[in-house]
């Protein structure tokens, strides 16, 4: 039986038939008035906020990526400045690149549960409070034994906030803004050289240039509270991990892109670190550059880091199988000039075109790796492979100072390891499924 209600605001009558007249099939009725949901242009999906409270969050995740690069850079920055202070070999220091990978490792077993039981802003201020920490004991030059000891914190200070703000960025599931979010992390390790060479030239010990990093990570604490104050995270992480959840956890493990995705990760990320590492120590060495000259050279390795996330972004955006393949052919390419040419004019050239090509692989392979991903398994996936990505960020530089001690070639292999790497980067890329098998 039918009924029929009048609507005076609006002049239309509502027929309401019974429930199996309902359930069928009709056109939409012209007086429905239920709110559409809310598109990306005005709406923060990752929030449920309104735009101007998502694009100061996102500020904040720039920002922190931007600390993140000042704080990761100053290592191979003063490198050799520590190594003569402390007076050890190759061998001993890379250590310190190997106890940054067990802070990394914490982190990653750390923050899938910090996320699900705390808010949001309590995990980002942890991670910001334990890098300042380890800035102000490093800036003391402490005995080398607890140096070596502090960059386990330092380490698990950078994996919550580089994970936490992946997740957060990676929640708006676009390329393009990925890779403008890493270009911030290039856009730091571009100033750390810079500032490491003003210090030398003023004959400032080098530990104190980690006041540096201290005062703008202090002041990121800050920014941080306020940011994500109100924040709240998608509804299907509120409530901690579930069965039906961890069961989500164990078929994303046994995606072939999560593997082969991270593993590209692995190598991107090592890559960037090992370059950044020992490039000052090889010039130095092997192409006798000066203090200013060598770090000016890293700095630039590090500009095109910082280019290539930013100018590249959008053509990696339309066919990262195709784009992110000729770029890993350039970088090939650039790696044997660099190595061959014994011209220290040419490594500067070349550094800085090896920057500009594998800026942008990071990036994208966690953009494409995530957006098959449900929000719910997203931080786990971004933590994952944060952290696989951080430990070749440890690993290759370890490596590579191992091999230093104990070669006759010296800080010479750092040009056939970096080369090998990208030669199993670009094949391993072959394997990465597209974008539309991805989703």
């Amino acid at each position: 039986m039918e009924s029929i209600e009048l609507r005076p605001d609006s002049g239309s009558n509502v027929v309401h038939r019974p429930q199996s007249q309902e359930n069928a099939e009709r056109p939409p009725s012209p007086i429905d008035e239920s709110p559409s949901p809310p598109t990306k242009k005005h709406f923060d999906f990752a929030t449920h906020d309104p735009l101007p409270r998502a694009k100061l969050r996102l500020a904040m995740a720039n920002y922190s990526n931007f600390v993140l690069g000042i704080v990761d850079a100053s290592q191979g920055s003063v490198l050799l400045s520590m190594q003569v202070y402390y007076g050890v070999e190759y061998q001993t220091l890379s250590y310190i690149f190997l106890t940054i990978d067990a802070g990394y490792f914490l982190a990653t077993f750390a923050l899938p549960y910090l996320i699900s039981r705390s808010h949001m802003r309590l995990v980002t201020l942890l991670g910001s409070f334990v890098v300042s920490v380890a800035m102000a004991v490093i800036s003391v030059a402490p005995p080398f034994g607890l140096l070596v000891a502090i960059f386990v914190a330092l380490g698990f200070g950078e994996g919550i906030l580089e994970s936490a703000m992946g997740s957060h960025v990676a929640h708006f599931e676009d390329t393009v803004m990925m890779n403008v979010h890493y270009s911030l992390y290039g856009l730091g390790a571009f100033v750390a050289p810079l500032v490491v060479s003003a210090f030398i030239a003023h004959d400032i010990p080098w530990q104190r240039y980690y006041l540096f990093p201290l005062a703008i990570s202090i002041v990121e604490m800050g920014i941080q509270l306020y940011a994500f104050w109100n924040y709240e995270a998608p509804p299907q992480i509120h409530t901690g991990v579930t069965p039906q959840q961890r069961s989500k956890f164990r078929l994303m493990l046994k995606k072939r892109v999560m593997w082969v995705g991270s593993f590209v990760a692995f190598l991107a990320f090592g890559l960037n670190s090992t370059i950044g590492a020992w490039l000052v120590t090889y010039l130095s060495v092997k192409r006798r550059g000066s203090d200013t000259e060598t770090r000016y050279i890293t700095a630039g390795f590090y500009a095109g880091v910082t280019l290539g996330r930013s100018l590249l972004a959008y053509p990696v955006s339309r066919n990262p199988k195709v784009v992110c393949a000729v770029f890993l052919a350039l970088i090939v390419a650039c790696q044997l000039i660099a190595w061959l040419c014994t011209s220290i004019k040419v490594d500067a050239v070349f550094e800085a075109f090896i920057g500009f090509f594998l800026g942008p692989m990071f990036p994208t392979v966690l953009s494409l790796v995530t957006e098959g991903l449900d929000r719910a398994s997203v931080p786990f996936g971004v933590s994952f492979m944060v952290c696989v990505g951080l430990t070749g960020n440890a690993l290759l530089p370890f490596l590579v100072g191992q091999l230093a001690s104990h070669l006759q070639m010296g800080i010479g292999v750092l040009q056939p390891v970096t080369l090998a790497c990208m030669l199993v980067m670009t094949g391993a890329w072959l394997l990465m499924p597209s974008r539309k098998k991805t989703q």
